[in-house]
């Protein structure tokens, strides 16, 4: 400051200073609504789910409605798993669940003749962001292959 009072540059690095503190505040106030959000959907045991969009690939259209039952069958089976086994409290990694594996644990028959008959293998692929769990349901059969199926997790 010289005798004159308040300069432009004084002027200039005040406003910058706040600017910055007021970013910063409304940050951290933002973060601290997210979490104190995170813990009431968790207290109340509230449970997003979202399937995502998946493109099929197929090659016989009068069986895709059977093979979109496969699909939400197996989404429904590790809904069912992730609840009994994690209690739908699941962190922010990916789980695979094997087709086999939810057959083996849901003992569902219906399913099972599907699979059988249209000879499918397939996983779902469970993984969280935020609060939301997403199911994706992956199958390979004979004639139709759920575009984005690793069969790495089959094996």
């Amino acid at each position: 400051m010289n005798n004159k009072g308040w300069g432009l540059a004084e002027m200039l690095i005040l406003c910058s200073i706040l600017v910055v503190s007021l970013l910063l505040a409304s940050f951290y106030i933002r973060s601290l609504g997210r979490s104190i959000k995170g813990q009431n959907e968790h207290n109340n045991t509230t449970v997003n789910v979202e399937h995502s969009n998946k493109e099929e690939n197929n090659t016989n259209s009068n069986n895709n409605e059977v093979y979109t039952r496969i699909e939400n069958k197996i989404e429904l089976l590790s809904q069912r798993y992730i609840y009994n086994m994690y209690n739908n409290q699941i962190d922010e990694t990916t789980i695979i669940v094997d087709m086999q594996h939810l057959l083996e644990q849901d003992n569902e028959k219906e399913l099972d003749d599907m699979v059988d008959n249209y000879s499918c293998k397939g996983y779902s692929k469970v993984y969280k962001v935020e609060t939301i769990i997403y199911y994706d349901s992956y199958i390979d059969c004979d004639e139709y292959t759920t575009t984005g199926f690793e069969s790495f997790y089959v094996e």
